[in-house]
């Protein structure tokens, strides 16, 4: 891995008016605090609350800040996409690479020069929707290689295999080894010709751990490892090692969510029992579905319980046994569970919590059950593994699948 160098200071220019009004806070313990934002700082978050102040710790109460509006971009802006090794996003009126480093012009005119080891990738044209819905995809299936995209004659993006090496002292040309056939050769491309890149650069392993997403007005995501506050402006330091300053009055939001409170199907899971092979069966056999659930008229939609929808969950067939390491760092499991209202009752379908071998709960849903969705809280203080299991209730196996609608754990 390449030495870590400072990368330059960042200003993100945004005027500076009075601070917020109507801001709002989300808590882990389901608070919502909606006031005046009164003061900020690297600790807590005060509010004016009906004529009070409100404080909450950052570090252990607080899951998100809304300080206020992200307005979409003007629509005529032009601009590329960034992505550095640790999840953040900038929007970039111009970028070029000279040598080693990537540059970039941010749409409010500050300016940022940064490693081009720490650079996930870049893709030019972002506010163009299909260019943009088909590079996420594209940079998942590229994942560990390096690739130049271009757009063909039909305006259409193509994969180009290629070591990609350093640009010229201008910014104009960049260098790149790419093999044909048998043929491996050096080529300048001009930089301004380049669709897209993708680095297989990965985040230090050494790197910060995240202390919040912050989201600004002008819709960068920024991926924050510690920050300060002083005089209306907010000095943070990304997991990969960005220093930048944000107006406070450019901070739409705060999220703090990640590691106090993961929903389970953003989390890894040993599956210990499944009633099919997931990667064979029709989608009407997949016992394991994450953040849909499949519709028997085909296709897919949000989860619907009495009436409510939710966008996070598992759904779930029975037979299904999965297991999650929670390494006693979470405090409470919840979730919404029944059989979804695009679904009609059948047989009987058990669900049934388990955290290092004792059973929480046990619950009945169909036939017999005397509710078609119950909520499910349960503390999960120092515990080390959850396991899930979904069996039926009968004497067959016929049974409805279960929704566990906005599945999560929380510190």
């Amino acid at each position: 891995m390449p030495p870590r160098r400072p990368l330059l200071a960042l200003l993100l220019l945004v005027p500076l008016v009075p601070l917020a009004r109507g801001a709002e806070v989300s808590t882990i313990k389901g608070e919502e605090l909606k006031g005046d934002l009164v003061r900020l700082t690297d600790k807590e978050i005060v509010l004016r609350v009906d004529g009070k102040e409100v404080a909450r710790s950052l570090h252990d109460q607080v899951l998100r800040a809304d300080l206020r509006d992200i307005e979409r971009l003007p629509e005529k802006t032009v601009y590329a996409d960034v992505e550095l090794t640790d999840g953040t996003v900038f929007r970039c009126s111009s970028w070029s690479i000279k040598k080693r480093d990537l540059e970039v012009r941010m749409i409010g005119g500050a300016t940022l020069k940064m490693p081009l080891a720490h650079v996930a990738s870049i893709l030019s044209n972002a506010q163009v929707e299909r260019l943009r819905k088909d590079w996420t995809t594209r940079v998942v299936d590229q994942r560990g290689k390096e690739v130049m995209v271009v757009l063909n004659k039909d305006g259409l993006p193509q994969n180009i295999p290629a070591t990609i090496g350093d640009g010229d002292d201008k910014g104009q040309t960049l260098k790149l080894a790419v093999t044909i056939g048998e043929e491996t050769r050096s080529i300048d491309r001009p930089q301004k010709t380049i669709h897209g890149l993708i680095f297989k650069h990965t985040l230090d392993a050494k790197a910060p751990s995240l202390f919040c997403k912050l989201f600004d007005t002008s819709t960068n995501v920024v991926m924050v490892s510690s920050f300060t506050v002083k005089d209306g402006l907010m000095s943070a330091v990304t997991q990969s090692g960005v220093r930048l300053s944000v107006a406070v009055d450019g901070v739409g939001r705060l999220d703090f969510s990640k590691g106090r409170l993961d929903f389970l199907a953003d989390l890894d899971e040993t599956i210990k029992a499944v009633g099919s092979d997931v990667e064979k069966a029709g989608e009407e056999q997949i016992h394991i579905v994450k953040n849909y659930v499949p519709r028997k008229e085909g296709g897919k939609g949000p989860f619907t319980l009495a009436g409510n929808t939710y966008n996070k969950g598992l759904f779930l067939r029975a037979h299904v046994d999965l297991e999650y390491d929670l390494r006693g760092e979470y405090r409470e499991f919840s979730a919404m569970v029944g059989i979804d209202d695009n679904f009609e009752p059948h047989g009987t379908t058990v669900l049934e919590v388990h955290a290092d071998g004792k059973e929480l709960a046990s619950m009945r849903f169909g036939g017999d059950a005397k509710q078609r969705v119950q909520p499910l809280t349960l503390n999960v203080k120092d515990r080390q593994k959850l396991r899930i299991v979904v069996r039926s209730g009968g004497v067959t196996d016929l049974c409805s699948p279960l929704s566990l609608a906005d599945v999560k754990v929380s510190k």
